[in-house]
């Protein structure tokens, strides 16, 4: 995931001023999106994103997991098999438009969030709000 700001082409703010005319002292981010934003001054390290290479399939980024990482390879495929258990076959969709299975996805982070002690972000109507409209958008780039 990644924090950002959503805008139109062209614009463009201080960010102090931006977080005072929000009504916001503070403005927290861990993945900041695009070198443009106006925060990515205020960043205190940069560190590269993950991103899974499957040109060569599924297997072969198991393998490299298995390599490079293999309690968490191992835990991780642990939890697949018990959420199958507990849920049924595990199936990848690309660009899922379906609202029900989004609300599950909500439903399943706000739990996170709550057992972790987070605040949930999907408790707040104009996030959830965003998000099942942003579900509909089609256009290249999500805009």
């Amino acid at each position: 995931d990644c924090q950002g700001l959503v805008h139109g082409p062209g614009f463009h703010a201080e960010p102090r001023a931006l977080l005072r005319g929000l009504g916001l002292r503070v403005y927290e981010f861990d993945h900041l999106a695009g070198e443009s934003q106006p925060f990515a001054a205020h960043a205190t390290g940069r560190y590269a994103s993950p991103v899974l290479d499957v040109d060569e399939g599924w297997e072969s980024v198991l393998d490299a997991l298995r390599r490079r990482s293999p309690k968490f390879t191992r835990t991780t495929l642990a939890k697949e098999r018990k959420l199958e258990r507990e849920h049924g076959e595990l199936r990848y969709v690309h660009d899922a438009r379906d609202p029900a299975v989004l609300a599950t996805l909500m439903r399943w982070k706000s739990a996170q969030y709550r057992r972790t002690g987070r605040g949930d972000r999907f408790a707040h109507p104009w996030i959830s709000g965003l998000v099942r409209r942003l579900l509909q958008t089609t256009a290249p780039g999500g805009a």
